[in-house]
């Protein structure tokens, strides 16, 4: 068995990425957004719901904080946070299911109108990657023609109380709810208007439970080493607490989280299964620098390696 520790020192962020425009509010400037401490100095331990989440390494981060107008810089010290592997890996009765939900869909195409398609096109070589490592995988979406709103089975009954986002990103998880994971990782690729705005970004949501963020480092970890395989620097990498950049002062619904309008929280869906999720955008598809590296098939595969790596950790495998 492993025990979490986590110790955090604050964090600020300022953020504009792939999932601004889909999480439940119309996209304002980034500008607009004020520095948030997310959290200070703590010590927390991962919780076991339904038997889901296993408990994971022991795990001691510092994240730095974001400097909201600072350009990209060329390279990127190691990351600040390392899990420490288990000495014994947790026992796993059963294959562990991982769903893996491709982000936005058609009619909400995220970073270039594009981001809807190349956040499919890692989740199959991802899907293929983790099925190969043992994992029973869905996708929330299988297809570029899927519309999540139109399967009314999936969408919030206050839907109408909300902007159109809230309904989009709440069945985004009624989907990948539907499939009971025992893990969840939504795929997205970020966008900035200042195209100098690079570096991997991973959201999590501190109302799903602690081992959200245990698992946002070990990704975040995964894809540093991921995007240097394939030769590439990342000048930042970043977990960061979905309230720093949410809409309307409401955590992610992508995430889990339940509202009454307009700010009511009522519960999280993920902490209510006992399943851990993150949110990961590794490159900027407006940055060229990393558009270009993106278009590579070898990168798409180091990403997909990098979550089967995570994964792994995270179970303890």
């Amino acid at each position: 068995m492993l025990l979490t520790v986590l110790t955090i020192t604050t964090l600020i962020v300022v953020s504009a990425c792939g999932v601004w425009q889909s999480e439940g509010e119309p996209a304002t400037s980034p500008a607009n957004v004020s520095p948030i401490p997310i959290l200070s100095t703590a010590t927390a331990t991962a919780t076991n719901a339904a038997n889901r989440i296993p408990t994971a390494a022991i795990l001691t981060a510092t994240v730095p904080p974001a400097d909201p107008t600072a350009t990209a810089s060329p390279r990127i010290a190691s990351p600040t946070a390392t899990a420490t592997e288990p000495a014994t890996p947790a026992p796993v009765e059963d294959v562990p299911v991982i769903v893996l939900g491709p982000g936005h869909d058609r009619t909400t195409p995220g970073a270039l109108g594009i981001e809807y398609q190349e956040a499919l096109r890692t989740a199959f070589i991802a899907e293929a990657a983790l099925e190969a490592a043992g994992y029973t995988v869905y996708l929330t979406r299988t297809d570029n023609e899927m519309v999540f709103v139109d399967d009314t089975t999936l969408l919030p009954e206050n839907a109408a109380d909300f902007h159109s986002g809230y309904s989009h990103v709440w069945a985004h998880a009624s989907k990948a709810l539907s499939f009971n994971p025992d893990l969840v990782i939504v795929l997205h690729y970020n966008g900035h208007p200042n195209p100098d705005v690079a570096g991997i970004e991973v959201y999590y949501c501190e109302n799903g439970g602690k081992q959200n963020l245990v698992l946002g480092e070990i990704v975040r970890d995964e894809l540093v080493t991921a995007l240097r395989s394939v030769g590439y620097e990342p000048p930042s990498a970043r977990v960061i607490e979905d309230i720093a950049i949410a809409r309307g002062n409401r955590h992610f619904p992508s995430l889990g989280n339940v509202y009454e309008a307009p700010t009511t929280f009522i519960r999280n869906r993920y902490a209510d299964a006992g399943v851990g999720v993150v949110l990961t955008e590794p490159l900027y598809m407006t940055n060229a620098t990393e558009l270009t590296i993106l278009q590579d098939e070898a990168t798409h595969q180091a990403i997909a390696d990098a979550y089967v790596r995570a994964v792994d950790r995270y179970f303890g495998r």
